[in-house]
């Protein structure tokens, strides 16, 4: 269950990153529309199961963290064939 805050990072025009403290769910839900404005922008097209997990962590069922384990853990998965790793070897 999430604590009812995220963490996301801001770059400003100077190049200097700040921490946002993000609590409620429409902060959160514009935090997320705004990054995925900016990786559709540069070419990027989220998996429904990404979408899926980013508007758990909207409504507050999930953290940050789980999201960020379960697209690594998806990611890995579709890298084991092309690295010859049988899913009995993971």
């Amino acid at each position: 269950m999430s604590t009812g805050q995220a963490t996301f990072m801001e770059v400003n025009a100077m190049g200097e990153a700040t921490t946002l403290k993000i609590s409620s769910e429409a902060e959160r839900r514009l935090a997320h529309e705004q990054a995925l404005a900016n990786t559709r922008i540069s070419g990027h097209v989220p998996t429904p199961e990404f979408l899926a997990d980013c508007e758990a962590e909207i409504q507050g069922t999930l953290t940050l963290e789980q999201v960020r384990a379960r697209s690594l853990e998806r990611a890995l998965a579709k890298d084991r064939p092309a690295r010859g790793v049988l899913p009995d070897d993971a």
